[in-house]
């Protein structure tokens, strides 16, 4: 393999990293909205109950003193049957973002195994590029540094960019990513009837601000993958 079939090879891995780094933003807009219906879910299972210092209210009540509103209040303002209902969507959300996790998770593996291909290709690279010294005269580096080697030139001009170019790309963005996952995973493996608002509202923020992307390294790769 020469010098620029390996500037060739690597590029398509790049853009394969970059297509699962795709379904990785995809699934964590589904993700955030997961979230957003467990807080909306868990804001209805602790609502406030009658507020009796209401005048309104407290008329309410002593106009329909009734058996099924004695049963209301006594059961302190709640509705077994929609506590259940809300139970149980809390639930549904729960085991939908264990999923999600699942599915992030592969495909922070699929990461994994595209660095690994980019990091053969690389020594790849250096094993032909050390053999390429070996075997040529210093008269020969004399004119490639001169210029007119087009082979070298090609290599280093191919795309603009170099096998060392996209190995550093993908391991910057594959570290975001994975800070990204691990914030994530954090904040499912939390969550419980116990969690407070306030930190649901933070957990909420933090998925949809995604602290760890670098929006500006992104639209850099997002240009490169489209060359």
């Amino acid at each position: 393999m020469t010098l620029p079939e390996l500037d060739d090879s690597v590029r398509p891995v790049f853009v394969d990293f970059m297509t699962r780094v795709a379904r990785f933003d995809e699934l964590a807009n589904m993700g955030n909205q997961l979230l957003s219906s467990f807080q909306q879910e868990l804001g209805k299972f602790r609502r406030s109950p009658l507020q009796k210092e209401s005048k309104v209210i407290l008329g309410i009540i002593e106009a329909n003193r009734n058996e099924r509103l004695s049963a209301y209040l006594e059961a302190g303002c709640r509705l077994g049957h929609i506590d259940k209902v809300n139970i149980s969507k809390l639930h549904v959300c729960q085991e939908a973002l264990q999923e999600y996790m699942d599915k992030a998770k592969a495909l922070i593996r699929e990461f994994d195994c595209l660095m690994d291909d980019v990091i053969a290709i690389m020594q790849k690279a250096i094993e032909n590029l050390s053999h390429f010294l070996d075997t040529i005269s210093m008269d020969n580096l004399i004119v490639s540094a001169a210029g007119t080697d087009k082979v070298g030139t090609r290599c280093s001009m191919h795309h603009g960019l170099e096998v060392s170019d996209y190995f550093v790309m993908m391991r910057v963005v594959y570290n975001m990513y994975k800070l990204d996952y691990i914030m994530q995973e954090n904040i499912v493996s939390s969550l419980s009837l116990r969690t407070s608002e306030e930190e649901l509202e933070s957990y909420c923020l933090m998925w949809d601000l995604r602290p760890y992307i670098n929006d500006n390294i992104m639209q850099r790769c997002w240009r490169w993958s489209s060359k």
